[in-house]
Parts: C-alpha cells; structure tokens; sequence
C-alpha cells in the first residue's frame, strides 16, 4: 500500500475513536505468493462491514472481511496464516498472513427500551462519552432523546445491525414483561460483558424460572444484572438511571478503565 494510502487509512481508524465507533484494522504481514498487494498493506472492516482500503481483493478479501466481523465480536487481536486450501479459506497465491486488530473508541450501551429510566440512562452514558444504540417498538418522542434510535418490530432479534461484544454493556428497560423477556433471551445468546434488567426481584425470579425450564443454565443466568443499579435508595428515574450507569462504570472499570 502507498504511504498516502497508509496514512488516510489511520487518519480514518483515528475518527473512527473519536466518533466512539468500532471496527478492525487488519494488516497483511507477509504473503509468499503472487497476490496484487505486498506484505504492510492494510484493510479497515467498520462494524457495519463497510471497507476500507485493500489486502488482496476477491475471495481472499471478502474471507478477511467476515473473520474481521468476527474478531470485533470477540474484542481481541488475532494473527492468522491462511493457505491456499487451507481451512476452508480462499487464499490463492501461496500462504498469506495477516494481523486483525480491533479498534473501539470506547463502551458501547445499548438500550433495549425507551422510555423515562431509558432516556435517563442513554443521557447520562452519552455525557460520560459512552457509544449509546437505543432499540424501541415505540417511535422517537417528539422531544428527541440521547444516542442512535432505532424503531424496531421485533424484541426476539433487538441487536440487528449491532454486534454485541465483550465491551458491549446492554440494558433491558422496554416497555413489557413480555417484550423484555424476549430481549433477555437475545441477549444471552450475545457475548456482551453487562446484561442488565429493569425490574424487581419478584420479576427476576418469574424470567429465571422460564429460562430454566426453556434449558438455561445456571451459568448464563448468573450474567444478569436483576434488578439492575446499586443500592442507593433510588426511587425516580433519575436517581434509578444515576445507579444503573454507577453500576455499569464499575463493571467497566474493573476490566478497561472506562467511565466519564
């Protein structure tokens, strides 16, 4: 790649922290074939599989593209040698190696419901610099709110276009048992490091209950935050989004230092 090339690419992964948003810069460390990029060339996945820059073009690319997807879930850097027939990747021209590093600007809330503790939450996660996806069947108020909105249709699949990963921290508040008990089953099956619920201890214990029976284990169980927020004594929405995202910053601070 030409050392322009070089710089506008880390000029674009430096405005992709600023704006709190995530994606993978990978790099082709050494190639022992033909191919129409040399060993340094780089390549920047956005979270939305948006590319930029090039390590190769054609299958090889587009395998690189998906595994980097898959790395940004993870949140951790991966060195991988392909070979032309070699699990089960399109590598043509000789072995090729290439390093995958995940890039975030930081936690990422996403917020499974949009109404007062929500908006609440989303207002103070966005001024502490959090990247902040609110998910509500409801339209937006006509007041607006804090973070990305999106409207959605469907509570057993709330995460669509997202990647929910190790420093992702979700919060189930949406306006149902019903619809929240959906989000909960979605979100386990994710590999975010913060599932919260809003709610009481009677309701925690009526969801435990139906997962279990639905196979659950104790295991999964053990990673939801119910009822979500320290115990400060909080009563309004305010007071109850201060405990939550008080909750959360320890969380994050006892793995990445994170916080306002």
């Amino acid at each position: 790649m030409e050392r322009g090339k070089t710089v506008e690419l880390y000029e674009e992964a430096a405005k992709l922290i600023a704006a709190k948003g995530s994606g993978v810069l990978l790099t082709l460390v050494a190639t022992d074939g033909t191919g129409p990029q040399k060993a340094g060339s780089k390549m920047l996945v956005l979270a939305d599989g948006s590319v930029r820059g090039s390590i190769g073009g054609g299958s090889f690319e587009k395998d690189m593209q998906r595994l980097a997807l898959e790395v940004l879930v993870e949140g951790k850097p991966r060195l991988l040698t392909v070979a032309a027939e070699g699990e089960g990747l399109s590598a043509c021209g000789g072995k090729k190696t290439v390093f995958f590093d995940p890039i975030s600007g930081g936690p990422h809330l996403i917020l499974i419901g949009n109404g007062h503790v929500g908006q609440a939450v989303a207002k103070i996660a966005v001024g502490c610099g959090w990247q902040v996806s609110v998910r509500d069947d409801r339209p937006l108020p006509a007041g607006g709110g804090f973070g990305e909105f999106t409207q959605i249709t469907d509570y057993t699949e709330p995460f669509s276009g997202l990647l929910p990963g190790e420093e992702t921290f979700v919060l189930i508040a949406s306006r149902s048992h019903d619809t929240d008990l959906q989000a909960l089953r979605a979100a386990l099956k994710t590999s975010a490091a913060f599932i919260g619920l809003l709610g009481s201890s009677r309701k925690k214990t009526a969801f435990f209950a139906a997962l279990r029976e639905e196979g659950e284990t104790e295991e999964q169980l053990g990673r939801v935050k119910s009822p979500v927020g320290l115990d400060i004594g909080a009563s309004s929405p305010a007071e109850i989004a201060v405990s939550i995202m008080a909750q959360m910053i320890q969380k994050g601070k006892s793995r990445w230092k994170v916080g306002c």
